[in-house]
């Protein structure tokens, strides 16, 4: 008796497990374009509790497309992982989203293969550190940023040393003195 419990609750475990599992797979899309395929997931239904904020782009999946605008959206929400890759199946790009908004670490590749960039982002906007890759894929440049404004200088690395970039405002300063 007590055997047959405890396979009864091992099974209704893997049932709940299985059931909560599924949704991911409906939900996610492949879409082929240009010689590139990208995999994405939305939410399954049209998202109708999120109230857009004016700064931010929302990228959404409508009429077998991925769009994104700013500060409003229609059709499907993207939320969860997202991948673009070549016609070989390499790496373009790499994030996640939640709600529609770029969200976590975000890598871009550049046509050879090596690491283009990293880039962190918080409800749709840059927040964190910014790393730009060369070539051959070392570490070039990084900015941090917050809430989608840059903070700080720009710092260049060649040879294996820092540099301060000096922001933009700073040189036209001087070129006018």
């Amino acid at each position: 008796m007590t055997k047959n419990i405890i396979l009864l609750g091992l099974f209704l475990s893997f049932c709940v497990i299985t059931e909560a599992q599924t949704p991911l797979f409906k939900n996610r899309i492949a879409i082929n374009k240009d010689q590139h395929q990208i995999r994405a997931y939305i939410y399954p239904d049209k998202v109708k509790n999120i109230k857009p904020k004016k700064k931010v782009f929302y990228h959404y999946y409508y009429q077998k497309e991925i769009h994104q605008t700013q500060g409003g959206y229609t059709g499907y929400l993207l939320h969860g992982n997202y991948e673009v890759t070549n016609d070989v199946n390499q790496m373009i790009q790499q994030g996640q989203f939640k709600n529609g908004l770029k969200n976590g670490e975000w890598k871009e590749w550049k046509g050879n293969g090596t690491l283009g960039a990293v880039s962190q982002w918080k409800k749709g906007q840059q927040h964190g550190k910014l790393k730009i890759y060369d070539n051959n894929g070392r570490l070039s440049n990084t900015q941090s940023y917050r809430n989608g404004k840059a903070k700080g200088e720009m710092t260049s690395i060649q040879n294996g040393k820092k540099r301060k970039t000096p922001k933009a405002e700073k040189e036209k300063k001087k070129q006018q003195e």
